[in-house]
């Protein structure tokens, strides 16, 4: 049977299995997203959907491009005199 769940009976190698994806997903900075329509997370009692750690890394680096386009935009206004030089 391996790590397969059939009908509520687990593999022998089941656990190993889980804990393998548990301990990959952790090492790369990313909690494991749980879904509670599979088999496996039913048996396990998983009901919780959690969200990866990257999407506050891509937050952030979305804010930084923001950033940095506002500052090229008001460089150019400054150049051209469009703004004062105190609020640039």
């Amino acid at each position: 049977m391996g790590a397969m769940t059939i009908d509520g009976q687990k593999g022998e190698k089941f656990e190993d299995y889980v804990d393998s994806l548990e301990d990959v997903n952790a090492s790369r900075g990313y909690f494991t997203v749980h879904n509670a329509r599979t088999k496996m997370d039913n048996f396990l009692g998983r009901k919780v959907m959690k969200i990866a750690v990257y999407a506050e890394k891509i937050a952030s680096r979305k804010q930084e491009a923001l950033n940095l386009a506002y500052l090229e935009f008001a460089e150019k206004l400054f150049v051209t005199g469009l703004i004062p030089a105190a609020r640039a």
